[in-house]
């Protein structure tokens, strides 16, 4: 399915963000510039496979709602996030994460990431977790 937003439209709901957890599309996506996941209940094990990927005017993200999810699957998730600058997932757990190849790809004004206790040495696979960014700051 595609959710096509409203024309103006740029923050995108919790209800909508539910439907990226199912593959789904956003048309419009480039135009999306926060998404507010506070009052999202997501089941765990998650998926979050390309789940905001070429959302290229997204500069916010609230992940809070996803608080203590196990995120399995977080290939793509920040794909082609051109105007991401900062990342909080901290609150997220990657420890059973299988994959987070490309995860940050052509986030090119990414500079801080907050993983929590997580590190990218985690997941099975992170190929190619940072082509096309600036070194991203990662704390320890």
């Amino acid at each position: 399915g595609i959710f096509p937003l409203a024309k103006g439209e740029n923050v995108l709901p919790a209800d909508v963000c539910a439907e990226f957890a199912n593959g789904f599309k956003i048309d419009g996506a480039a135009s999306v510039t926060k998404v507010d996941l506070r009052n999202f209940k997501a089941d765990s094990p998650f998926e979050a496979f390309h789940m905001f990927r070429t959302c290229s005017s997204l500069e916010e993200v609230d992940l809070s709602g996803l608080e203590s999810v196990d995120v399995v699957i977080a290939q793509g998730m920040f794909g082609q996030c051109s105007k991401m600058k900062r990342i909080d997932l901290g609150n997220l757990d990657f420890g059973l994460t299988q994959s987070m190849d490309a995860m940050f790809e052509a986030c090119a004004e990414l500079v801080e990431i907050n993983l929590g206790s997580t590190h990218p040495h985690c997941a099975r696979t992170a190929d190619h977790m940072f082509d096309g960014c600036r070194v991203p700051s990662i704390p320890a």
